[in-house]
């Protein structure tokens, strides 16, 4: 997170240690995952939570 912040775009922390939304429990164990940007290559991958 410290990594992440010291960025120079903002970041959000939505909901952080939850899974608080409709349909989550249908989802397992991939309802923490994180979604990280890379401003280089602009893919979107989903970073799993440990």
């Amino acid at each position: 997170m410290r990594a992440l912040a010291r960025g120079p775009k903002p970041l959000a922390v939505t909901g952080f240690g939850t899974a608080a939304y409709r349909g989550a429990g249908d989802r397992g164990g991939r309802v923490l995952e994180v979604v990280e940007y890379d401003p280089e290559t602009k893919a979107v991958t989903l970073t799993p939570s440990s």
